[in-house]
């Protein structure tokens, strides 16, 4: 990191580099406006606290993690912003203090030092970005599929009524025919494991499946979900996420009324998921057409704003029906100010580099390191993008046509 902040910090001063279609060399100024990982490794490069932080969930707004189980935690026109500078402040107060002041900035502040900060004109809170295909595709999508749908039981059969709607699902999305374009086909939902662009391909059909596995004589009917049964892993699982949300809205509670009443907390203990298939289903159609706009490759500021604000009904439902919603949710809530300050999701999501880091971890190096795996990579890269540039750029029927070629 330290190397990278020297590298971008001479960049900043300004150098010279040719301009296409000039034969003159001109001085640039790059500026790095801002940083595209996922959740972890975008806290950890920046310095903030962990999003599992209950006070620092979020580095943009306030919100704390307990709000994942009120809709409060999903209304972008309610959030209070934080300060970007008080950031900065207390990033330079820890980079000279010693461990135990370190430490105690970091519980009480949310932030440590990061080399980011010496880079001018960054701000944390403003130039770092949700990470369109980590946070949709491989947490929401998937959340919804794996947690909501299935470990939650809204899939589970009626035996009695020969109602089966996850082999209803599953036999839905066998029976689909897809464009030869489509490389990998989505996952079913009882895969283990399924890369981002299945997951794109997955909601885009999910609620056209959702329907055929749950209606009866083309109507979805008014009824609950079944509970799993007592001693399976579904059940465990049930279980468990009650006690999160649980303890969740006790944590709200308390935290706008130190001394509750009885009332109070029994209003609190009494609070249980609701299973309605029809809400649930209502709730994954508007969440479904949220992500097809913000997806979009063109948008329109009005777009995003008519996205935006279905993904933050959809969330606020959820929250409402007892949901286990996790990080994530929250923080898909600040793609309205992302996408007006960079753009669309093609502009900042990560599949390109995906694809390229896969391209490079099959580089054949012999288990060669300590410098050797690099300069490996680093050839291969360029053989890559110099044959690319032959041939898409007609330099290969060029020769074809000479006469060094026979």
């Amino acid at each position: 990191m330290e190397k990278f902040i020297h590298e971008m910090t001479r960049l900043y001063a300004g150098k010279e580099f040719r301009v296409y279609g000039h034969e003159n060399m001109f001085p640039i100024h790059p500026v790095m406006n801002s940083e595209v990982s996922d959740l972890p490794t975008s806290h950890k490069i920046e310095g903030l606290a962990s999003f599992s932080s209950k006070v620092f969930m979020c580095p943009q707004c306030d919100t704390p993690s307990y709000y994942l189980a009120d809709p409060r935690g999903f209304k972008p026109e309610d959030f209070k912003l934080r300060d970007p500078w008080r950031y900065i402040k207390y990033a330079y107060r820890a980079r000279t203090a010693d461990e135990s002041d370190k430490k105690e900035i970091c519980e009480r502040r949310g932030v440590s030092w990061s080399g980011l900060n010496s880079l001018p004109g960054w701000l944390t809170s403003i130039n770092s970005v949700v990470e369109f295909m980590h946070c949709v595709y491989l947490c929401m999508v998937k959340h919804l599929t794996k947690v909501i749908l299935l470990r939650s039981g809204m899939l589970n059969p009626i035996p009695r009524n020969d109602w089966y709607p996850l082999d209803r699902l599953e036999e839905f999305f066998s029976r689909i025919i897809w464009p030869v374009s489509v490389a990998r086909l989505p996952p079913s939902v009882m895969s283990s494991s399924a890369k981002a662009d299945q997951w794109r391909l997955h909601i885009s059909v999910l609620f056209v499946g959702l329907f055929v596995a749950w209606e009866v004589d083309g109507i979805l009917p008014d009824i609950e979900a079944p509970k799993s049964r007592s001693g399976t892993k579904d059940a465990a699982a049930q279980a468990k996420t009650e006690k999160v949300l649980h303890q969740r809205h006790l944590e709200i509670l308390l935290s706008e009324s130190p001394d509750p009443n009885q009332e109070q907390l029994d209003l609190v203990d009494s609070f249980t998921t609701d299973w309605s298939i029809r809400r649930h289903y209502s709730t994954m159609l508007e969440f479904s057409a949220a992500i097809q706009i913000l997806s979009s490759r063109s948008i329109s500021p009005h777009e995003v704003e008519r996205g935006c604000a279905a993904l933050s009904r959809a969330c606020q439902n959820w929250a409402n029906l007892g949901v286990h919603l996790t990080p994530y949710f929250h923080f898909a809530q600040h793609f309205q100010r992302q996408m007006l300050q960079f753009g669309p999701c093609y502009a900042t999501w990560a599949f390109l580099y995906e694809r390229n880091n896969g391209f490079l971890g099959r580089t054949n190096h012999n288990n060669h390191k300590g410098g050797e795996l690099e300069c490996t990579m680093m050839h291969k890269w360029w053989k890559w993008v110099l044959v690319h540039d032959l041939i898409s750029l007609g330099h290969f029927a060029a020769l074809a046509d000479s006469e060094l070629v026979t």
